[in-house]
């Protein structure tokens, strides 16, 4: 049996496939280190005044995210923004931003989940919603 803890990680870790394929493209899809290196450089960035900086950890960062910009994969976010800008139209800064901005999404799925589970009968349908 999962403890609650282990369910929530797995559910994150889907949601972060979920992510990276949006905003990068298919080929990030299993790309755990690009999420992983992100996750680093913002725990690192919360302490910014009192740690050093991580300008090698932000390198490898770029480099990663830099070679999913290149490819511009169609149907991901830099393959539109790429289409309607042309090349060099991503700019690299703007990808932690992008994923970033998928947070609010998996929290708001968690605290649903929560919510579901806390009620006694769920409301009809919300199992079978899309």
């Amino acid at each position: 049996m999962w403890t609650l803890r282990e369910r929530l990680l797995k559910l994150g870790a889907r949601l972060l496939v979920s992510v990276r394929r949006v905003v990068l493209g298919d080929g990030a899809r299993d790309d755990h280190e690009l999420t992983d290196l992100l996750t680093r450089l913002r725990r690192s960035a919360n302490w910014s005044y009192l740690t050093p900086t991580r300008r090698r950890l932000g390198e490898r960062f770029d480099r990663r995210s830099g070679s999913y910009i290149d490819r511009a994969e169609a149907g991901s976010l830099a393959g539109l923004v790429a289409k309607r800008g042309g090349h060099g139209a991503v700019a690299p800064q703007q990808v932690p931003q992008w994923l970033f901005a998928f947070d609010p999404a998996g929290i708001a799925a968690i605290r649903t989940l929560a919510l579901l589970a806390s009620l006694a009968a769920p409301p009809a349908g919300a199992a079978s919603a899309p």
